[in-house]
């Protein structure tokens, strides 16, 4: 007996309830091909002058800059050889940004990173918990032998091209012989200052970007990116503190010199109103990002984001009736035009819609179905339409 969704010809429900970021399949998601051909003239720029321009995706909440994002992420920036990172509103301290990205790493991995780029540089090969495995070299430290051994890591950092900052050397040394006893990061390693801390004080831009060298260097990757969602959301406040506003202008500006001095692609996801806020902060920092704005889906745009989904979410040997199938071949044309124009509202109903009618046992979806899910998704008063 077929399945609830085997009824509807599909495998699986391809809208995601929240319509919010893109689809896990293996296929590569559909793009509209007008976000193609400006990604197309972005990456055209990135060999151009000798900064890399940071990507501001602005657009409306629903228009598609979380996808966007996501789709960087997982499709594009692996064929670059580029190692990306994806956040979602991370805080506006640059250390918060460190906390969070190296507690994704995990203290052990970033450690091992480090200590296998310093290993070959070692220059007294008579230590020999440097001439074994990174496993051994836990299973066998002595904390007498911390001294020499810290000395020997940041020399060999600095020969190894992480940093020519001795302090920043230190402090990376400092993680590698810290980890046998503390094998995780807590938040405070990360603001500058307090005892034992991992950031040097008043280095964090400079410590920031021997961190991305050690990951680009271990990983033998071109680049490493970041890709920043939802970062504005401290401008969006009405009563936005004076502290908070120069807290964000100032990790913005640090994020942006480290593409300048070429150690990171960066992309950040700001509404309309998060942009207009952060150039009144600072026109200036804005200028030196490439913008790229989200605008609605045209109807054809619309047609084939539901028809790519569908398509992905059926069996390889049916062939459905038409593309739209189990929906009425008709009935986008039938949805309100803001709701056809945003690509979170149409997920977030045709996902309704789907349930609801795989619930029922239902082996296609009406207009009236669809029209009924659209109103109680996104009412609107006086039944207009």
């Amino acid at each position: 007996m077929p399945s609830p969704l085997e009824r509807l010809q599909l495998k699986f429900n391809p809208f995601e309830p929240s319509g919010s970021g893109a689809p896990a399949s293996e296929k590569e998601p559909w793009l509209p091909e007008r976000w193609k051909q400006k990604l197309k003239k972005y990456f055209e720029q990135l060999g151009v002058g000798e900064g890399i321009r940071p990507l501001a995706v602005v657009g409306e909440y629903g228009s598609g800059k979380s996808y966007l994002l996501h789709w960087l992420d997982q499709h594009e920036f692996p064929r670059r050889r580029v190692q990306s990172y994806y956040f979602n509103d991370p805080g506006v301290q640059f250390y918060d940004l460190a906390n969070q990205f190296l507690r994704r790493l995990g203290r052990k991995h970033f450690s091992k990173l480090v200590w296998e780029l310093a290993q070959p540089h070692v220059m007294h090969r008579q230590l020999t918990l440097f001439t074994g495995t990174y496993e051994d070299f836990l299973g066998s430290f002595r904390q007498k032998d911390r001294p020499k051994l810290e000395q020997q890591i940041q020399a060999a950092l600095i020969a190894a091209k992480v940093t020519t900052d001795e302090e920043i050397a230190s402090r990376l040394a400092q993680i590698v012989m810290d980890t046998p006893n503390k094998p995780y990061f807590e938040y405070r390693d990360f603001v500058p200052g307090t005892a034992r801390s991992v950031v040097a004080e008043h280095q964090g831009a400079n410590y920031f970007g021997a961190l991305l060298r050690t990951l680009r260097l271990a990983a033998g990757v071109e680049k490493v990116a970041f890709l920043i969602d939802e970062f504005e959301e401290i401008s969006l406040h009405r009563n936005i503190t004076a502290a908070a506003s120069q807290d964000y202008r100032v990790t913005l500006k640090r994020l942006i010199d480290l593409t300048d001095a070429g150690e990171l692609w960066l992309v950040l996801s700001l509404t309309h109103d998060g942009a207009e806020k952060t150039k009144q902060l600072d026109q200036a920092l804005w200028s030196r990002m490439f913008e790229f704005t989200v605008d609605p889906l045209e109807d054809d745009e619309a047609y084939d984001l539901v028809k790519n989904r569908l398509a992905d979410a059926r069996p390889d040997e049916l062939k459905p009736k038409h593309d739209l199938f189990p929906f009425d071949p008709g009935f986008m044309a039938d949805l309100r035009p803001v709701t056809r124009s945003i690509p979170r509202s149409i997920v977030k109903v045709c996902s309704a819609a789907i349930s609801q009618a795989a619930s029922r046992n239902k082996k296609s979806i009406s207009n009236v179905d669809v029209l009924a899910v659209e109103e109680n998704l996104f009412p609107v008063s006086g039944g207009e339409r």
